[in-house]
């Protein structure tokens, strides 16, 4: 597999789209699935969540961001993740916050919005 080379400003917005973050050739679809069970260590609680590689479009940046911090990051920065019930949700960022002197987005976080097959 050929390293990932992408800045910020690519993730977000699509390579060389250009266009608003939410209108960005990069697609990211996953469903989530809440599972709990219950041994002689106590009671358990897992949530999933997957990817639709068949839904999914262009550049994954979730899966990149995993690959490279660790699952534990971009987790924790879903805003919504603990509302939002077993489904098939699309991520999308928010909350981009910007380098002052060129611009480039330096950190985001990701919100789960319900899926449209467009």
């Amino acid at each position: 597999m050929p390293p990932r080379t992408r800045d910020s400003r690519q993730l977000m917005a699509g390579a060389g789209s250009g266009g608003p973050v939410g209108q960005s050739p990069n697609r990211i679809v996953i469903r989530l699935r809440t599972a709990a069970w219950h041994d002689q260590k106590g009671l358990h609680m897992r949530r999933d969540m997957l990817f639709l590689r068949r839904r999914c479009a262009g550049f994954n940046w979730l899966e990149e961001e995993a690959d490279v911090a660790g699952a534990d990051d971009p987790i924790r920065r879903i805003i919504n993740l603990h509302q939002c019930q077993d489904g098939i949700y699309q991520v999308l960022p928010c909350h981009e916050h910007r380098d002052f002197e060129t611009g480039h987005i330096e950190h985001w976080d990701y919100r789960l919005v319900p899926f449209e097959e467009e």
